[in-house]
């Protein structure tokens, strides 16, 4: 063990300075060399204390050798773990920026998505509103023409029922019989219009001549042209409200379906407007959390390089004072060796005057 006591180059003679051996002085520069020149002057005095001097010296190697194998260890390990936290921690640093720029791009694509799907279904609605009315307009333009084929047919129904009971009150022509078939033709020409749209010519006006051949020939004639005109016009009638029925149904049934679809496809839009913002928020909540840790775990990587530089520092600072100590003692335990009376006079000169 070292004993340290407290001294000063004043206490150096002229003499001692000029005369001591210009290593030793060196030696003596060194401010750790103190203590050991002052445990040395104990040990020179009592019985082996050569010897003593010298183990002390080997000691003193020996343990600072160890001091030095010893922090290295420390360090070696020390460093191990700095290097091993690094990569740890930069490894985490990436998958945390990763999962960060991932929730952010979810984000963005989300909202992107959610504005698509805002966009379709406004479209969608429009179309809903727009095939509604149509549908609705069919629905009410049918009906109307319907009502307006079906009145139509049954005016020609009509006329030729009056027409058949004309027909044959000209056959059994007798001249009671004028009044009835004059109001028979009434009823044609009145159903004659309804279905035409125009009038037929006074025909009446043949009742009003004698009973001829020709005149009865003429007016079965004219009754048989008026027949076939009405008939056609029941037949047009009839196959137009049956064609109106099949493409106005199927019009109908179309608008129908595509009304349907429009219903499911405006659901289907709502639940991916819901899905698209939960999307957003999860994204926004995983981006708050990775921010989070990437902002943490960049403080942990600072944290960890000032440390592991702090200690970098300290181990080559301790190293290179221990390195230095062990050359020292080598140094003194050499020159103590070769130059004893050399430095036993010194050490007696600065140590034991009176």
């Amino acid at each position: 063990m070292l004993l340290f006591v407290n001294c000063s180059q004043d206490l150096f003679t002229p003499n001692l300075v000029s005369d001591a051996d210009p290593v030793l002085l060196e030696l003596a520069k060194d401010p750790s060399s103190e203590a050991v020149f002052a445990t040395m002057a104990i040990q020179l005095e009592t019985k082996g204390g050569f010897h003593k001097v010298l183990g002390l010296l080997n000691e003193l190697v020996h343990d600072s050798k160890e001091q030095l194998h010893s922090m290295t260890k420390i360090w070696r390990g020390v460093h191990a773990r700095c290097q091993i936290s690094k990569i740890k921690l930069h490894g985490r640093q990436e998958f945390f920026e990763t999962y960060l720029h991932q929730a952010e791009r979810h984000v963005r694509q989300a909202s992107q998505r959610l504005a698509e799907v805002k966009d379709h279904l406004k479209g969608y609605e429009k179309s809903q509103t727009v095939y509604g009315a149509l549908l609705k307009s069919e629905i009410t333009k049918h009906a109307l023409v319907k009502k307006t084929l079906k009145t139509k047919f049954a005016h020609a129904q009509a006329g030729l029922d009056s027409l058949k009971k004309a027909s044959a009150e000209v056959a059994n022509w007798t001249p009671k019989g004028r009044a009835l078939i004059q109001t028979h033709l009434m009823d044609v020409a009145t159903s004659y219009l309804q279905v035409k749209e125009y009038e037929l010519p006074n025909i009446t006006e043949f009742l009003e001549r004698t009973n001829d051949r020709k005149v009865k020939l003429r007016l079965t004639q004219w009754l048989k042209r008026v027949n076939a005109q009405l008939l056609a016009g029941a037949s047009h009638f009839r196959n137009a409200l049956n064609r109106l029925q099949k493409i106005g149904g199927q019009v109908e049934a179309a608008l129908a379906r595509m009304l349907v679809a429009l219903k499911a496809g405006v659901a289907h839009l709502r639940k991916a407007i819901t899905f698209s913002e939960h999307m957003i928020k999860a994204g926004k909540d995983g981006a708050a959390l990775f921010g989070k840790l990437v902002h943490q775990n960049r403080g942990l990587i600072a944290a960890n390089k000032k440390y592991c530089d702090n200690e970098s520092v300290t181990y080559h600072k301790n190293q290179v004072q221990a390195t230095a100590a062990i050359k020292l003692f080598r140094e003194i335990r050499s020159f103590f060796v070769g130059h004893y009376s050399k430095i036993h006079s010194y050490i007696k000169a600065k140590y034991h005057r009176d």
